[in-house]
């Protein structure tokens, strides 16, 4: 499910922000319990706090539908 949601989003977000970046095609989506807070990324790397989408299941964007 998360994976879905990220590659139906991730896409049209390089479509349209491209110019700007260099987006990479290889991202890694790892959930953790680390000390950061809700999320972090950077890179090709995307962390995901595990307690916070525990706590929050509907914490999350469909963007440019």
């Amino acid at each position: 499910m998360l994976s879905e949601l990220f590659w139906e989003c991730y896409p049209k977000m390089v479509e349209r922000f491209y110019v700007l970046s260099d987006a990479p095609m290889d991202v890694t989506i790892a959930i953790e319990n680390e000390g950061y807070e809700v999320a972090e990324a950077g890179g090709n790397f995307v962390h995901l706090h595990d307690q916070w989408l525990y706590s929050n299941p509907d914490d999350y964007a469909m963007p440019f539908s």
